[in-house]
């Protein structure tokens, strides 16, 4: 309002008349409206771009530049010091000519290359440090965190993350831009394998880069020693109790997304470590008829207890066929069910077949918080400790058990409103 005003009155006349004023306040010229929505956006783009665009030294800031420089390879201590204090005010603008003295073809002088690279590494640090807490507050962006947002999002969480991320390793996130045939197996395995959440962040990013030009060509083998060196970190970077769980479980999503070439009971072995609902879409695909019963059942076995609504409805198509089971024979355990007495005695070992609409039951109960002892399950068949499914202890005593928990089960849906079901 106030740029629309000034504008306003600089093209209007000093006299007019009160008629001819009341008019202009009824009707605003459409050249005055244009023009200041020009000068405001033209000011907006200004006070938002400078930090941004690459800035050049005047003739006279870099005529200081060059005496300064000269003057870093002073026999006198104060000069030295007083060169090096003016050459870091003078921040990014003296970095161009800083490169060139560092190199032994522009100077033979080796104290002068010694400061002028130990300035240039100072500068960009300082820079990218400056950068970085802009970035934080949404005012800039960071080469590659378009691409990181598709796969995390864009929240507060996830900008802390690549900002680590892109201050420790800001070269080798424009190579993977850039040039991303350079990047190896040796290096992925590096940043994987590592006992450090970001560059264990970075090696998934890199991998599940959104640009399928940019994604590494790895082997079947390679992908499996990297699946490997993630889960022998699932714990300490993936859990609930770490900071960033939710960004890393993408990536790892995200990764796993990306490629064909890993088999499914690896892609199962990983994703059975990450207790949480983000993988269990992923989880959901390893349970298709076509993959062998035991890899459904893990699958099954490893939803996380917090699935929603699309994971049960999923499930209860499974319950629902009767024609498609999938079986595998378990060595049963000691009978714990609820359903009869069983005396000492006659407890004993025998083999039993699991079916997977017994997994599928048992996993719809864990997430709708019903007690698997209730249905006739073993007690043994949901960890009390971890609330974790065990498929080897997930089998019924005979097929009559076998019924009536799944009529059990039926019944108890249908109590269920219409939305929850």
């Amino acid at each position: 309002m106030t740029i629309k005003k000034s504008f306003e009155n600089t093209l209007r006349p000093t006299r007019r008349s009160s008629n001819t004023r009341q008019k202009r306040s009824r009707r605003a010229s459409p050249f005055s409206s244009v023009a200041a929505s020009c000068i405001f956006f033209a000011a907006a783009i200004a006070s938002a771009q400078p930090d941004d665009l690459p800035r050049t030294p005047t003739q006279a800031q870099l005529d200081q530049i060059t005496r300064a420089i000269s003057q870093l390879g002073s026999s006198e201590p104060a000069q030295r010091s007083a060169a090096r204090d003016e050459l870091t005010k003078f921040g990014e603008l003296a970095i161009p000519e800083l490169e060139k003295a560092a190199r032994f073809e522009s100077t033979r002088d080796h104290e002068v290359q010694s400061r002028a690279a130990e300035l240039v590494e100072n500068s960009r640090s300082n820079l990218a440090k400056a950068k970085a807490k802009k970035f934080i507050a949404g005012q800039a962006v960071l080469s590659g965190w378009p691409e990181f947002a598709s796969i995390c999002g864009d929240n507060p969480s996830s900008r802390e993350l690549y900002q680590k991320i892109h201050l420790n390793h800001s070269q080798q996130i424009e190579t993977a831009i850039r040039q991303p045939q350079d990047l190896t197996f040796a290096d992925f395995s590096s940043l994987l394998g590592s006992q450090n959440r970001e560059r264990i962040a970075l090696g998934l990013f890199l991998l599940a880069y959104p640009n399928a030009a940019a994604q590494p060509a790895l082997q079947t083998n390679q992908l499996e020693v990297l699946s490997r060196n993630l889960i022998g970190s699932a714990g300490q970077f993936f859990d609930a109790k770490q900071k960033h769980q939710t960004s890393m479980i993408k990536l790892v999503c995200a990764f796993l997304a990306s490629t064909d070439n890993l088999p499914p009971a690896r892609k199962l072995a990983l994703l059975s470590t990450l207790d949480h609902p983000l993988v269990d879409a992923q989880l959901l695909e390893l349970t298709q008829p076509n993959l062998p019963p035991i890899v459904r059942a893990v699958a099954i076995a490893s939803l996380s207890s917090a699935a929603g609504p699309t994971t049960l409805k999923h499930l209860q198509q499974y319950i629902d066929d009767k024609t498609s089971v999938g079986k595998f024979l378990i060595d049963n355990p000691q009978q714990q069910s609820t359903s009869s007495a069983v005396t000492p005695k006659t407890k004993k070992q025998t083999v039993s077949e699991v079916q997977i609409r017994d997994i599928c039951l048992l996993a719809s109960l864990r997430i709708t918080k019903k007690k698997p002892t209730d249905f006739g399950f073993f007690e043994s068949a949901l960890s009390t400790n971890s609330s974790k499914i065990d498929i080897k202890t997930a089998g019924f005593v005979d097929d009559t058990a076998r019924q009536n928990a799944f009529k059990q089960w039926f019944r108890s849906q249908e109590k269920r409103p219409p939305s929850q079901q």
